[in-house]
């Protein structure tokens, strides 16, 4: 499902009122959250949550530079809790100074950003929503055909192995028995 969600371009002043209103410099992008380098976009507002949509799409309203420790320990959680959680890697637990104007920074952020989220079902309807989750565990459904194929196919050739090295042929029995059962 995550693949309908549209990446929506940021105009440029919309980019500017998102580092002004975060404080921060275009040229030396900080995480939001602890401060430290920005290594990643992290969604502000998670799009997926339980293998569904939330409603929030990518855009600049909906994203914020982060560091891989925060965007990884944050994960889907709101970004409140998160913040003043005892998780494993989030600020309060790694000691970020100045949380309180981090969080106040978030706030007006979030203000700016706030937009309706979108019910993917009442935009595109049931019906399509149906049907692409159909296609995507054809998808699935396929990869594991495909993984158990080709493990019996390493089999087969860790089978002939020994002959193919020593420029020996299968025996006669082996070729008939592959023709005839695809296998072994």
């Amino acid at each position: 499902m995550r693949s309908l969600i549209p990446n929506v371009p940021p105009s440029e002043s919309e980019l500017a009122e998102a580092f002004s209103l975060l404080k921060l410099d275009a040229d030396d992008l900080r995480c939001v959250y602890c401060g430290d380098r920005s290594t990643e976009w992290d969604h502000f507002h998670p799009v997926m949550r339980n293998g569904r949509p939330t409603g929030y799409l990518t855009r600049i309203q909906n994203l914020v530079p982060a560091c891989g420790k925060c965007n990884q320990s944050k994960g889907n959680r709101d970004w409140r809790d998160w913040m003043t959680s005892n998780a494993p890697r989030s600020p309060t637990t790694r000691g970020v100074r100045k949380l309180s104007q981090r969080m106040k920074r978030l706030q007006s952020f979030e203000a700016w950003g706030a937009e309706a989220t979108v019910d993917f079902e009442t935009v595109l309807g049931r019906d399509a929503i149906k049907q692409h989750n159909d296609y995507l565990k054809q998808i699935l459904s396929l990869m594991r055909e495909a993984e158990a194929h080709s493990k019996a196919l390493r089999s087969a050739l860790l089978d002939e192995l020994p002959y193919v090295l020593q420029e020996k042929k299968p025996s006669l029995w082996r070729r008939l028995w592959r023709l005839l059962f695809g296998g072994r």
